[in-house]
């Protein structure tokens, strides 16, 4: 009823191509890492974001790290772009109050 809603998109795939596509028309990203696979990619997708400011401009940009998975990176890596959120594990795991959460199958082609 004449809101804006914002589009958040929460994922554990890091793929620098289709990360940017979608970035594009999102007004945020929540990455969880789930295995040493994403964590390799989210090094090098961290890497590309730290070397233009631009690609995150207007963006929230939050990063929810497992224990485990933070043990993963590197001591000396910078996570200033990200707003990062020790978590632990919650089987079913809630919407968070006032977010409305939809599987989308495929977002791009």
């Amino acid at each position: 009823m004449g809101l804006s809603p914002q589009v958040f998109i929460y994922t554990a795939v890091a793929d620098r191509h289709r990360f940017f596509d979608i970035l594009e028309v999102v007004d945020g990203v929540v990455y969880t890492p789930h295995n040493e696979h994403d964590v390799r990619e989210f090094i090098t997708l961290n890497n590309i974001l730290r070397a233009d400011p631009r690609l995150t401009k207007d963006k929230s940009m939050r990063l929810n790290l497992f224990d485990n998975i933070k043990a993963m990176l590197p001591q000396d890596i910078d996570l200033s772009k990200w707003q990062v959120k020790d978590m632990e594990w919650i089987k079913d795991c809630p919407v968070p109050k006032g977010e409305d959460f939809r599987r989308i199958a495929k977002l791009f082609l």
